[in-house]
């Protein structure tokens, strides 16, 4: 099978570790991959994937002429290449991407990884009106219940569920208290919808009470105004920054608490990934993945959503019993291995293998009418 895999990048986790994992399972399957993406991101995925052909051709210009003539260079590529199934991993991306490979007859299956509602809102009347037509010919798929939900309801159409996958295994020794430090730790990019200042507010209320400091790892545009925010507290000297970390299983591994402060997730790896090391995990009760990821009051609590005070408490009562937290995180392991690597596959495979059997029907059904239409007219 000629499979396309679209996406603008490969690095951060989340998203691109969901389409690394794609396209080199793909790959191993037998499958002929395309990976499609950005001319920015076209060296390091030559690296990453090797075996896969790396094209690029995700990219925009208010050029005249490059508007002219991009669209056919997409419809060209996919043709020769005869793409039978593309997978788009991102909604903008699909509402141009998508309505070409559907012109040139193939299957297309959306990926949503955030919040239907946002995205929703930030697409133009114009790129609304292609994707409608995408999602009639093709298959949505979100990353929790309650995304393909919010999916339904804010393009009208149904969407499978396939969670993503924890990267990690661990064993219950991991979980013990005693080895880890007293830190409370945050990890994701430092953008307004992770709502990081949030938990410099809560710090702020629990550290005259404990000795615990306060880790935030990530890179983006709120780090300044967090960096500012940090050094105004009276606690500046246990508020450490940490930078974007490529290798975040480390963080875990010594982490104390790993809290997850998000506006909303699609599905909230980051946390996924903690509880599967045996980092204790409290995260707010936000739209979509926490609810679908956390037993709470078992493998971690949740939060009434932007409740700052409810969150300081349940962190303060952490601190002060060891023996919950480590409860916490063995738990946390126990929950997290149903969101391993060979599950996530099996279900990519069903979706893309489904995907090409409604390619094939719809092929022969054209055949079939391309065959009556030649037949002799009989008088």
């Amino acid at each position: 099978m000629n499979i396309g895999v679209v996406y603008e990048f490969v690095d951060g986790g989340g998203a691109p570790l969901v389409v690394r994992n794609q396209v080199r399972h793909l790959g191993d399957r037998g499958h002929r991959v395309t990976f499609v993406t950005s001319p920015e991101t076209m060296e390091k995925a030559r690296g990453l994937f090797p075996q896969a052909r790396s094209v690029a051709l995700l990219r925009e210009s208010r050029s005249v002429l490059f508007g002219l003539f991009w669209p056919w260079r997409i419809i060209v590529t996919i043709l020769l290449l005869r793409l039978e199934v593309v997978v788009i991993h991102s909604i903008r991306t699909a509402s141009y991407f998508g309505l070409f490979a559907v012109l040139c007859g193939c299957r297309v299956i959306v990926v949503e990884h955030a919040n239907p509602t946002t995205t929703y809102s930030v697409l133009s009347k114009r790129q609304r009106s292609f994707l409608n037509v995408v999602l009639r010919r093709s298959t949505a798929v979100c990353v929790s219940r309650g995304s393909a939900r919010a999916f339904k309801e804010a393009f009208g159409a149904e969407a499978q569920v396939a969670y993503n996958f924890v990267q990690f295994e661990a064993t219950t020794k991991t979980a013990k208290t005693g080895q880890r430090d007293s830190t409370i730790v945050f990890l994701a990019r430092l953008a307004p919808e992770k709502r990081a200042s949030v938990l410099i507010d809560c710090f702020e209320k629990i550290a005259s009470e404990c000795d615990w400091r306060l880790e935030i790892y990530g890179a983006g545009d709120e780090l300044e105004m967090l960096q500012k925010k940090a050094d105004s507290s009276k606690y500046k000297s246990r508020i450490q920054f940490g930078g974007w970390i490529n290798q975040p299983r480390v963080v875990y591994e010594r982490a104390g608490i790993f809290v997850l402060t998000s506006y909303y997730e699609g599905f909230g790896i980051t946390l996924i990934e903690a509880m599967s090391l045996g980092t204790p995990c409290v995260s707010f009760d936000c739209p979509f993945g926490p609810k679908e990821i956390i037993e709470h009051g078992r493998s971690g609590i949740l939060v009434e959503n932007g409740n700052v005070d409810e969150l300081a408490k349940i962190l303060l009562d952490l601190i002060r019993d060891p023996n919950l937290r480590e409860q916490l995180g063995n738990a946390g392991i126990d929950r997290s291995a149903k969101f391993n690597l060979n599950a996530h596959n099996c279900a990519w495979d069903r979706l893309i293998d489904r995907a090409y059997r409604c390619k094939s029907r719809a092929s022969s059904k054209a055949e079939l009418r391309l065959e009556h239409l030649r037949r002799p007219r009989q008088h």
